[in-house]
């Protein structure tokens, strides 16, 4: 089983364990008023620097040691630990391993985020997420000790947690406007988004050519598979695609969507959801990727988004899709990454 992750959010959280009565988190900023109680576990917002971090949940074991689950701003995911028994270096990291219901152990990296709390970041993947949920127990060795946790509730924690960040970001009007399938511009703004489609279907027409991508065919906007109403949205065998234009102003860098496009995917979802940040592989040129992946009892859905800034203002994302399996997806993505610059307006 494979507990390592792609991605590295850049960010050390701060868990501070206050031992008073039980474990409780405190933090160097307030909590958020977003709290819920499920079994064992107490989850709350939190802000760092005045600004949404992340939502967590902790449970307190019979061990002296407590166990936590934080899902970022960018619906990455990680879980911690947190004893006055662990004597940790704050910053330093440590081989650990991790057993989900008695299975081979996984040899993982934590980071210490003080000197009795350490932190183990997760693979952004759905199967991971569903294992976790589903789980009976969870196995934690470190260098001096092992520790079992039963996973009681955690069908309803983690989601929960992807609740409380939906509602913590909770997308401007503006920002939802831009997107959403009903949206009504008014006559200027019209007159901009004919222009905007004009030049998204040239652009997804030569992208496609270029990337390979054997008999597209260019819809008419708003028919994507997404829900969204795009500027232009193609089909081709076994993936679909569409191109935003978006001109928000408050979406200063192409990071500032993530968020933004991560919710209003996890709004449309009605099971399992799951998202991660992707490496940069931008060569200098400003641009973010992101994945969701949404699966129910009868269907999935994958998006891979790329967002890049765009020369006139404002960011194109660029969202490709593919129903079951996220194969035919995740190759047409890494299609269209290697052609894209060379296709867009200098």
């Amino acid at each position: 089983m494979d507990y390592k992750s792609g991605w590295e959010d850049g960010q050390m959280l701060h868990f501070a364990l206050v031992v008073a009565g039980g474990l409780a988190f405190a933090g160097p900023a307030e909590a958020d008023t977003r709290r819920f109680t499920i079994g064992p576990w107490s989850g709350d917002a939190f802000v760092i620097d005045k600004r949404f971090s992340h939502c967590g949940a902790l449970a307190l074991y019979n061990s002296g040691v407590a166990m936590m689950f934080i899902v970022t701003r960018r619906y990455q995911w990680a879980v911690g630990f947190a004893s006055d028994k662990f004597s940790f270096e704050e910053g330093k990291t440590y081989k650990l391993a991790l057993s989900l219901d008695g299975d081979e152990p996984t040899i993982v990296t934590g980071r210490a985020i003080g000197n009795d709390t350490i932190r183990i970041d997760l693979a952004p993947t759905a199967e991971l997420f569903n294992k976790f949920r589903r789980g009976g127990s969870l196995r934690l060795s470190e260098q001096r000790a092992s520790y079992t946790f039963g996973l009681t509730d955690t069908s309803k924690v983690l989601p929960a947690l992807v609740q409380c960040v939906n509602a913590s970001l909770n997308p401007t009007p503006m920002q939802t406007a831009q997107l959403a399938p009903h949206a009504r511009p008014t006559a200027g703004a019209a007159a901009r988004a004919r222009d905007n489609r004009a030049e998204a279907t040239a652009i997804v027409a030569n992208l496609l050519s270029r990337a390979g991508v054997r008999g597209f065919q260019i819809t008419p906007a708003g028919q994507d598979e997404i829900g969204w109403k795009a500027d232009v949205a193609w089909t081709a065998e076994k993936v679909s695609g569409a191109l935003f234009i978006l001109e928000d102003p408050q979406l200063r860098t192409p990071s500032d969507t993530t968020p933004v496009l991560i919710a209003l995917m996890a709004q449309a979802c009605k099971g399992t959801f799951l998202s991660g940040a992707l490496p940069d592989e931008g060569g200098g040129v400003q641009q973010t990727r992101v994945f969701t992946n949404c699966k129910s009892a009868n269907s999935a859905l994958t998006v891979y988004f790329l967002t890049i800034a765009r020369r006139r203002g404002g960011h194109y994302v660029f969202a490709t899709t593919s129903a079951g399996v996220e194969t035919p997806a995740k190759e047409a993505d890494a299609s269209i990454r290697s052609a894209v610059l060379r296709v867009l307006p200098k």
